[in-house]
């Protein structure tokens, strides 16, 4: 929708794993191919784009170097980097480069998708040394103009900081949601404004957060760690009841939630 809005001229070709899903596509997508034949969808493929969970991005990316024009240039969306790039990285001879656009929702599927998606979204790319100057700046270009403002990082820096505030979140939203569920409180019928805020995410596709979990295991394990840590000193302030250790302890996330805030 992004290319189809700021590219009009530009041919677009998508592929749907499920045969039963072309009529649908192709009804939203009436000036796009569609198929569900890989090799069909990737022909004379100038950019392709791997928008699926991370462990499909490797499986079909591994099938594409013998499908795609010589030239071509593959980038992702994936939200993990490290496993996706140790993969295929070197299948296209320096064409591949990483990619994670930092945008989207709990909701999935093709009626939570919109044109304006990416507006303004910081989009991570991860080329590595074998990297060729020509695809780095045609991914760049591509992820600009479907509106997002491009920043580059190592795959192993990526997926580090990400463990940090994307994977962590989510994580925690799912533990307060199970929480709240085992209290025995009516959480539907009482949770206000911040509850429903803080757990939306929580309702994000299982299927695609277990592979994003435990694809990024370790470096989420120690931002668990350190949230764990922080959770300790506020419930150790609370039991000793220092008003002054709880103030200090909001203050301080207060202050940081104020700089995110001017920033966006």
């Amino acid at each position: 929708m992004a290319v189809r809005r700021r590219a009009p001229d530009d041919s677009v070709s998508l592929w749907t794993r499920r045969p039963e899903s072309v009529r649908t596509v192709q009804e939203i997508f009436p000036e796009c191919r569609v198929s569900s034949n890989l090799e069909d969808a990737t022909r004379d493929a100038a950019v392709v784009v791997l928008c699926t969970s991370p462990e499909s991005i490797q499986s079909i990316g591994r099938r594409l170097p013998d499908l795609l024009p010589s030239e071509a240039v593959v980038t992702d969306a994936g939200s993990i980097k490290c496993g996706i790039v140790e993969c295929l990285d070197g299948a296209f001879a320096g064409r591949f480069v990483g990619a994670h656009p930092m945008a989207g929702s709990e909701q999935s599927g093709l009626t939570a998708a919109h044109s304006d998606l990416f507006e303004n979204a910081v989009c991570i790319l991860t080329p590595t040394g074998k990297s060729l100057p020509r695809a780095v700046a045609t991914v760049r270009d591509f992820w600009r103009m479907a509106g997002c403002r491009t920043v580059e990082m190592s795959p192993e820096d990526h997926d580090r900081a990400i463990a940090t505030v994307s994977h962590l979140p989510h994580a925690t939203a799912a533990a307060l949601m199970n929480a709240a569920s085992a209290s025995g409180a009516d959480v539907p019928a009482l949770a206000g404004g911040g509850f429903r805020d803080t757990t939306r995410i929580a309702a994000g596709s299982p299927g695609m957060w277990t592979e994003i979990l435990a694809g990024n295991a370790a470096n989420i394990s120690t931002s668990i760690d350190s949230l764990i840590s922080g959770l300790q000193e506020l419930q150790a302030a609370l039991r000793a009841g220092d008003h002054r250790a709880i103030s200090t302890f909001l203050e301080d996330a207060s202050a940081a939630r104020q700089k995110l805030r001017h920033k966006s």
